[in-house]
């Protein structure tokens, strides 16, 4: 037989072995354990989990919460803003926008009459 292919023989035969033990420790293992155990097991990881699941709900309640504030903030804001403006132009008697300077300029050259 050649050389080369008992070598490759023998490390697949060799790397087989290996991975067999390690799957028969790991069955025996989970065959060694009783129902009542394997209850146990489950209802811990379903606890775990309605934990995490609690947890990424709070987290993402107090998001919205702090979003909907920071819109809420946003909109008085804006209103405040805007009930001063108006407030300044009833005071001064002038327009909620005023005109820039050029377009008055501009009104003034257009109404003289021309003769």
């Amino acid at each position: 037989m050649d050389p080369l292919i008992v070598r490759k023989t023998e490390s697949a035969m060799m790397y087989g072995g290996a991975v067999v033990t390690f799957l028969s420790g790991v069955l025996s293992f989970f065959a060694g354990i009783s129902l009542g155990n394997w209850g146990v097991i489950i209802g811990m990881v379903i606890t775990l989990l309605g934990f995490y699941m609690k947890w990424r709900e709070h987290r993402m309640k107090e998001l919205e919460h702090k979003l909907l504030m920071e819109k809420t903030n946003a909109e008085i804001f804006e209103i405040k803003t805007r009930t001063v403006f108006m407030e300044r132009a009833g005071l001064n008697n002038t327009p909620y926008h005023t005109p820039s300077p050029a377009l008055e300029a501009m009104k003034d050259s257009t109404n003289e009459p021309t003769t």
